[in-house]
């Protein structure tokens, strides 16, 4: 295995951990809290923050080796990723229309990488 594919991987962990991220927001976001405060200062909201944070270190490291143009594939993936654990995680349903965007998503993803 090449060192390229090894920092893409740490890109794309960072990707999964950042969408894993998003779902412990949505999460946080549903619920209710006695002060304007407690909405920002909460167990989930500060895990979530402290996940973003490691994607990103995740990802100025993947750059050190991968190409810049490489940046909107993480995106992209992350997006797939975020859709898939809604679904699998938060049992949010998958519409048609969700569904047929990830499809475009990723074959956007496959153009891009092969």
């Amino acid at each position: 295995m090449s060192e390229l594919h090894v920092f893409l991987g740490i890109m794309l962990f960072g990707a999964l951990i950042s969408s894993f991220s998003q779902l412990l927001l949505k999460n946080a976001a549903s619920r209710e809290y006695k002060s304007f405060l407690g909405q920002y200062l909460n167990r989930r909201v500060i895990t979530a923050y402290i996940i973003l944070l490691s994607a990103t270190v995740a990802s100025l490291i993947a750059f050190r080796v991968v190409p810049l143009s490489y940046a909107p594939v993480a995106d992209a993936a992350a997006q797939v990723f975020t859709v898939t654990l809604s679904t699998l995680v938060l049992k949010e349903r998958l519409t048609f229309k969700k569904a047929a965007g990830l499809v475009v998503v990723v074959a956007g993803i496959l153009v891009v990488v092969l």
